[in-house]
């Protein structure tokens, strides 16, 4: 079972990068007007790259309650 420390630093990274999703789609692409949907969808899977490398960064660090 996971300990408390990575379900909250899992909950609070979850929340950050769905509020810098929501500002990119929101924000940012219709004031740069981009229109290309082949740029949106590298936008989007940057996001996923990098949202899933975080999630594996903060496991190793707090996942079995200490670095490796």
């Amino acid at each position: 079972m996971f300990n408390y420390q990575f379900v909250y630093a899992m909950l609070s990274f979850t929340i950050v990068m769905v509020i810098f999703n929501l500002v990119k789609d929101v924000l940012l692409i219709p004031y740069l007007k981009i229109t290309d949907r082949d740029v949106i969808n590298k936008l989007n899977r940057r996001w996923y790259i990098s949202f899933i490398i975080g999630t594996v960064i903060l496991f190793l660090v707090y996942g079995r309650a200490g670095p490796i």
